[in-house]
């Protein structure tokens, strides 16, 4: 049989498509450590906006007690937080992003932070003051009331390989949660009851992200009284 060789170029450029497509569909996306600003001015917000745009994973739901609907708040991981260790933090960075679509507020639970209707949350982990080394962590409203130095508590290595996540990824969990898959990266579906229970709707589970070497949670944050969110 005789062979074109004129097609044999264009065959071989074909399958060095197909396995560039192929690496490409089973690559990570590569995330970049995002540091928080000290105050937010409408550029550095712009700025922010694109950066989380770029580097944002999936929503996930929060899970809730006395929430109306599910979902009513989500959470997603932002940029680096793999190489994040509880005992040696980071320069100020961005994590996660935590948004309220609903028309209440909603209580995180183990911090007494409280997400405001309608508001956008940034989550972050910074470096303890010197002389301790450790990581810690806190949220900020996105916008009015910008605070990046409103700091809850310690960061924490849960130490358990079963919620090792495969990607850089944050959520509401506890140390010991199983990791949801990545496909279709969310948290299990909480079962509400059919008639509303009378108590505030709260988030029970604790802030939590991928570190190293495996799952990091803020830790021993529990407020005396409701930390109400900017």
């Amino acid at each position: 049989m005789t062979i074109d060789r004129r097609l044999v170029p264009s065959a071989f450029v074909s399958l060095a498509v197909l396995m560039a497509i192929t690496l490409s569909c089973n690559q990570e996306p590569q995330m970049q450590a995002i540091s928080l600003p000290d105050a937010l001015t409408p550029q550095d917000s712009t700025a922010l906006e694109t950066q989380i745009a770029q580097f944002a994973g999936p929503w996930h739901d929060a899970p809730c007690t006395g929430c109306q609907a599910q979902g009513e708040v989500q959470i997603r991981a932002v940029g680096q937080t793999k190489d994040i260790k509880a005992n040696d933090g980071p320069p100020r960075r961005l994590v996660g992003q935590i948004k309220n679509t609903s028309s209440e507020d909603v209580i995180h639970g183990p911090s007494g932070f409280v997400f405001k209707a309608h508001h956008m949350y940034l989550l972050f982990v910074s470096r303890a003051d010197s002389p301790a080394t450790n990581a810690q962590w806190g949220m900020t409203v996105f916008g009015i009331g910008y605070d990046p130095n409103y700091v809850i508590g310690p960061l924490q290595a849960c130490g358990d390989p079963v919620t090792v996540p495969k990607i850089d990824d944050a959520a509401f969990y506890d140390c010991g949660d199983r990791h949801a898959s990545v496909k279709p990266r969310s948290l299990v579906k909480t079962a509400y009851a059919g008639e509303r229970l009378p108590v505030a709707a709260t988030i029970p589970k604790r802030a939590w992200i991928s570190c190293d070497p495996d799952c990091c949670t803020g830790a021993g944050s529990v407020a005396v009284g409701p930390v109400v969110g900017p």
